[in-house]
C-alpha cells in the first residue's frame, strides 16, 4: 500500500492530487437537513479527480429510425419539418391540421407511417469524466467553488410542464401552480462539475504507455432525465470513470428537445399509454397495461445505447471532430484530441448501468448482439418490462435495490431473471430506502420530504452504501483497473461497514478477495424475498449463494 502523498488533506470532499489517499469524510458533512435550499449546490464529489461535464448530441446512423406502431389519439407525435410543411401547404392552398400536417395526411385506411411509433433522429448524452483543470492562480476557496458548477435543472419551464403532463394536469394553470415550489427546490441549483473542461490524461501503465479510463453508459428511469443522477455519475467520474449518461427521447421523460444538424428543434414529451392506440390490433386486443409501450421504448433505448457507444468510440479513435460525425450540442469548443485512445471502448470492456427502467435497459443490453458488456449494474430494475424474458445475461451482474423494490413482485422476477446469468451475480438490498433514493431528489429536498415518502436513512448514506458496492464489484472484476494510479482501493473510496461506521476500504481488501467475499463483509445474507422490514435502516442485505 502506498503512503499518503497528501497527509494534510482534511476531507475527500476537497480536491486531492491523483493517487492521494484522502481520509473518509463524515457522512453528515456534505449534506444538510435542509437539502440544497440554502447552498443551491449539490455535495462535492469524494474522489481524487475533479469532474468535467459536457453534452454531446449526434445523429442516429442510419437515421432517422422509427420504432413502434402505435398512434397518439390527440395529436401526431413530433417530427422535424411539420412547421415547414404547414407553411408550404398554406401557400399552395391546401388545408392544414392544427398540428401542422397537411389535412388528409391520414386517410380512412389509418395513420400515415410517419405518424406511427417513436422517431429517433439523434442521441443526446452527458459525459462525466476526470478533468484536467486547475483553478485560477491566487483564487480563494470561495473563488474556486465559483469556477465550478453546472446547472442541474435546465429547460425549467418545459420540464415543470412535463411533470404536470405526466400527472394528467397538462394545463398552463397547473404548470404555473407547480412552478413556485419547484423553483424553491431546484431553480439555479448546480452540481460540482467543470463544464467542457479538458479530459485528464489517464495514469501511466507498466509498459510506459497509458491506461484507459473505463466507460460506463448510464440510463435514467421513467419520469427522470440524465441529470437526475449527477451524484452517482459524478462520484464515479471523480474516481476515474467516464460516464455517458444518456437522455432518452423515448417519451419516458417529462420533456426533451431534439436538435437536428441544421439547428431545427422539436420537443419530445412524456407519452401516456392511455392516450395511444395500436391501429393494427382489433379493439378487443388493445393493450390493457403500459407494458407494450414500454417494450417499444426499451427498443428506443437500446438504439440510443448503440449510437452513444458509436460516438464515444469515434472520440477515442480520433474520427470525431469534423464533418457529419461532429454535429454537436453545446460542445463545439472542446479539444477532442485529448480523448484519443483515452477511454476503454472495446467489446467486453464497457459497463451498462441504470436505475428503474434504466436498469431494465442495462439488463436488456446484455442479451442484445450489438453489445458485449463487461458488466451490468441495475438499481431497482423494472423487470416486468422485460417479460417474457427468454434471454441470457452473459456478464457479471450487480443489482442494488431499495427496500420498497425488495417488497414487490418485481424482486421475485429479478431473482428469476438472475438465474439466466452465466457469470457472477449479486442481488443486494438496502434497508430503509425507497425507489427514488438512488436519484438526486432527496439530496435536494429537505430531510422531512424524504422521511414522508418512507426513506428512513440519511439520503447521502444511500449513495455511500450503493457506491461502495459498485466500487467493490467493478474493482474486483477488473473493470476499474485504470480508475487511479494505485487502483480504487487507494483512491480514498468512502466506505461504511455493516453497522454504518466508517472503515478504510483498503484495510478490508485482499488481492485474493472475490466480490462475494466483499459483499458478505458489507452486510447480512438472506435467501429468497425478505419480509418487510428487511432490516435496520442502512443495513445491507444480499442474496446468499446456495
Amino acid at each position: 500500500m502506498s503512503s499518503d502523498p497528501n497527509p494534510s488533506a482534511s476531507s475527500t470532499t476537497e480536491h486531492q492530487q491523483p493517487g492521494s489517499r484522502p481520509r473518509a469524510p463524515k457522512v453528515s458533512a456534505p449534506h444538510s437537513h435542509l437539502g440544497t435550499l440554502w447552498s443551491r449546490s449539490l455535495p462535492a464529489y469524494g474522489g481524487p479527480y475533479r469532474v468535467g461535464v459536457l453534452d454531446v448530441e449526434v445523429p442516429i446512423e442510419p437515421g432517422p429510425q422509427r420504432i413502434g406502431s402505435f398512434v397518439h389519439r390527440k395529436s401526431k407525435l413530433p417530427r422535424f419539418g411539420r412547421n415547414k410543411d404547414k407553411a408550404a401547404d398554406q401557400a399552395e392552398g391546401r388545408g392544414v391540421d392544427e398540428d401542422g400536417s397537411a389535412a388528409g395526411e391520414t386517410g380512412e385506411t389509418g395513420p400515415a407511417d410517419g405518424d406511427r411509433g417513436i422517431e429517433i433522429d439523434t442521441a443526446l448524452f452527458t459525459l462525466f469524466y476526470p478533468c484536467d483543470t486547475e483553478p485560477s492562480v491566487g483564487a480563494t476557496a470561495a473563488g474556486r467553488d465559483r469556477e465550478r458548477g453546472a446547472v442541474w435543472f435546465p429547460r425549467f419551464g418545459s420540464t415543470v410542464a412535463g411533470f404536470m403532463r405526466m400527472a394528467g394536469k397538462d394545463s398552463k394553470a397547473w404548470s404555473a401552480l407547480a412552478a413556485l415550489p419547484t423553483a424553491l427546490a431546484a431553480y439555479g441549483l448546480k452540481f460540482p462539475a467543470y463544464q467542457r473542461a479538458p479530459l485528464l490524461a489517464p495514469p501511466p501503465n507498466e509498459t510506459g504507455g497509458r491506461e484507459r479510463w473505463p466507460l460506463v453508459i448510464w440510463s435514467h428511469g421513467v419520469g427522470c432525465s440524465r441529470l437526475f443522477y449527477t451524484e452517482i455519475c459524478g462520484q464515479l467520474a471523480s474516481h476515474g470513470f467516464v460516464v455517458a449518461a444518456v437522455e432518452h427521447r423515448d417519451g419516458t421523460g417529462p420533456s426533451a428537445t431534439v436538435t437536428a444538424a441544421n439547428g431545427e428543434t422539436k420537443d419530445v414529451d412524456f407519452i401516456r399509454w392511455k392516450d395511444i392506440d395500436w391501429p393494427d390490433l382489433p379493439p378487443d386486443e388493445q393493450p390493457t397495461t403500459d407494458n407494450t409501450l414500454r417494450h417499444d421504448q426499451l427498443a428506443v433505448r437500446l438504439a440510443e445505447f448503440d449510437a452513444t457507444l458509436a460516438a464515444v468510440r469515434s472520440l477515442v479513435s480520433g474520427d470525431f471532430g469534423d464533418g457529419a460525425a461532429c454535429r454537436l450540442l453545446a460542445s463545439r469548443t472542446v479539444d477532442w484530441s485529448k480523448w484519443r485512445d483515452a477511454v476503454q471502448v472495446a467489446d467486453g470492456k464497457v459497463v451498462y448501468a441504470g436505475h428503474s427502467f434504466g436498469g431494465t435497459a442495462a439488463i436488456a443490453a446484455a442479451d442484445d448482439p450489438r453489445f458485449s458488456p463487461a458488466a451490468v449494474i441495475a438499481l431497482d430494475p423494472a423487470i416486468e418490462r422485460l417479460e417474457p424474458w427468454t434471454g441470457t445475461i452473459d456478464c457479471p451482474l450487480l443489482c442494488v435495490n431499495s427496500e420498497e423494490f425488495t417488497d414487490s413482485d418485481d424482486y421475485d422476477r429479478l431473482l428469476r431473471v438472475a438465474k439466466t446469468a452465466t457469470k457472477d451475480t449479486h442481488i443486494c438490498s438496502l434497508a430503509g430506502t425507497t425507489h427514488p433514493s438512488f436519484s438526486d431528489v432527496f439530496l435536494i429536498t429537505p430531510a422531512f420530504v424524504a422521511a414522508r415518502t418512507g426513506l428512513t436513512m440519511p439520503a447521502y448514506d444511500v449513495f455511500q452504501r450503493t457506491l461502495q458496492a459498485i466500487y467493490v464489484f467493478l474493482q474486483i472484476q477488473g473493470t476499474a483497473a485504470a480508475a487511479s494510479p494505485a487502483g480504487i482501493e487507494d483512491a480514498g473510496v468512502p466506505t461504511l461497514s455493516a453497522d454504518g461506521s466508517h472503515v478504510d476500504a483498503a484495510a478490508a481488501d485482499s488481492k485474493d478477495a472475490t466480490v462475494y467475499d466483499e459483499i458478505c463483509a458489507m452486510g447480512r445474507a438472506v435467501t429468497g424475498r425478505p419480509t418487510r422490514p428487511i432490516g435496520q435502516p442502512g443495513e445491507f442485505i444480499y442474496q446468499a449463494r446456495v
